[in-house]
């Protein structure tokens, strides 16, 4: 039972960070913040850093046995 709460924890960790990121590599500025192309760059270049960060950890994780197995039902 502890393991899976770890594993679920872990995975909603995950979840969490990936969307974070997404939602800022997504998004856009603010029509009345002028922000330089620099500065958008760089906020997209570290979303994007992070997003493969939680990919690559979520692999590692995974490989480890410290993720929950998700089995899928197909029809």
């Amino acid at each position: 039972m502890k393991k899976k709460i770890i594993q679920w924890g872990l995975m909603t960790v995950l979840g969490l960070w990936g969307m974070v990121s997404f939602m800022v590599l997504a998004g856009e500025e603010a029509p009345e913040v002028c922000m330089t192309l620099g500065d958008f760059f760089l906020i997209k270049a570290l979303a994007i850093t992070s997003f493969s960060g939680c990919i690559l950890c979520g692999k590692w994780l995974s490989k480890k046995g410290l993720l929950p197995e998700i089995s899928i039902q197909e029809d």
